[in-house]
This record gives C-alpha cells, structure tokens and sequence, in this order.
C-alpha cells in the first residue's frame, strides 16, 4: 500500500446555515481546529483537533490539498444530547417563539417536563394567584447551546443559561411600584425614585409552589427596590426557575 508520506493538506470549518434552532442569519460563529494545515505523517495521517463553539448546529470540516483538485469532507453534529420538545397544554401557554428561534421550548428530561407541567396546574387552581395560567418563555433551543435573543451570535442581552432545557423564564408577576432614596454608585447623588418591584409575599408563594416541583428560583432582585441605582427605571426581571430534579 502506497502511504502518501508529506501529503500537504488544509483544513476549513464551515457552518450550514439556519441549523441548530437559529433561524437566522449574520457572521455565526463556528467551532476552531488546532492546525487547519500541514503535511501527512508516515501513516498517510494528518492529525487536529476540533473545538466546538457554544452555538449547536451542522458543520462541515472540508479538506482540500494543493496536489489535487479533490476535496473531502465530514459533518459535524453539535448539540445538547436527548432534549424534549415540551408540549402544548390546558394550564398554560408557551410563548417567545419568533422567526429567528422558532422552537424555544425544548426541555431537559421527561422528569422536568412532567414536574413543570404539574406546577402550571397548581398555579392555576391557587386561591393566592391573580395572574392567570402560567406563560412559559424560553426554555432552550431545539439542540440547545447558546440562546442569542439578539439573533447576532452571543449571548450580550441575556439567556446566558438557557442552554441545556433546565432554565425557563416565567412571564407571571404581581407588580406594585415602591418609592425611595438611592444613591448613584459614582456620582454619590442622591435621589428619589419610584420603582417597580414584584410583590414579596405573592413571589414567595410562587417559589415554594415551584420548588416542591423541583424548579429552584433565580433571583434577579425583582423584589429589591435598589436594585440598580444608576436608572430610574431599572429593569424588572421575569421569575427564572432552575430544574434541580434527576
């Protein structure tokens, strides 16, 4: 057999468009290789290594050679392994799919899936809720992996966790806006403002009812009214529940 010893080869990382759950298009990142060129060692073998980016999706490895005009290729799969889709209900309504991220709501296990479907029901049907049926946000992508919400390949605006089907973000809140002093971490200014903030007993019940499901809440202070001092209007957060179930 005819090993072709110092055979020059490059390599090249190309990405298949609208694959992944990202619907949309821009400069998308790909996954990088150690050596994207060189010769073939005695084994007729050129060796690299392939580093996947956080966005799932389709890739290509194409490899080419100045000796001939043939190339050769190999696709890579990069996902989240085993994500659900998580299904339409009575009790609840999904919502944040749009053009760009068409299937949002992709779970982590049947377990968090029936734990989450079970909780909507009882927050339906608590005496103490006054906001209606449960509005399920984002939960992850179809394959998972990053969750750019500015269609634009990071993760700058948020949804830095919605990766692997265990956080979701809950659109029901009980809002009462609060007024007081705070005092502007540079200047020291000190100011009056009046905020929005969740209602603290209507949020604690909120938690304990998703915890027995074993949906953890994140807090992202939405019941501080100090929280951010440099605006007057500071953003007010949506609940985010973390699955901490097997």
């Amino acid at each position: 057999m005819n090993l072709l010893k110092g055979f020059p080869c490059s390599l090249q990382v190309k990405t298949v468009p609208n694959s992944g759950g990202h619907e949309h298009n821009g400069e998308r990142v790909t996954g990088t290789l150690e050596n994207i060129s060189g010769v073939t060692n005695e084994n007729g073998v050129f060796t690299t290594a392939f580093t996947s980016s956080e966005i799932a999706g389709e890739e290509w490895i194409v490899a080419s050679s100045s000796q001939t005009s043939g190339k050769d290729s190999a696709k890579i799969i990069i996902m989240v392994d085993e994500l659900i889709e998580f299904p339409e209900g009575e009790d609840y309504s999904l919502t944040g799919a749009n053009g760009a991220h068409p299937n949002n709501h992709y779970i982590y296990n049947e377990s968090a899936k029936d734990n989450l479907i079970d909780a909507a029901t009882d927050f339906s049907n608590a005496s103490w809720n006054t906001s209606g049926d449960m509005y399920l946000n984002d939960i992850s992508l179809k394959w998972g992996g990053l969750f750019d919400l500015n269609n634009n390949w990071n993760s700058a605006r948020g949804h830095r966790s919605h990766r692997t089907g265990k956080d979701i973000d809950v659109e029901n809140l009980v809002i009462q806006d609060t007024t007081v002093t705070v005092t502007h971490p540079i200047t020291n200014e000190e100011r009056e403002r009046t905020v929005r903030i969740a209602s603290e007993d209507w949020l604690n019940k909120y938690k304990r009812l998703m915890r027995r499901k074993n949906w953890s809440f994140i807090d992202e202070e939405q019941s501080n009214p100090l929280r951010d001092p440099k605006n007057d209007d500071p953003k007010l957060y949506w609940p985010h529940f973390r699955w901490i179930g097997g």
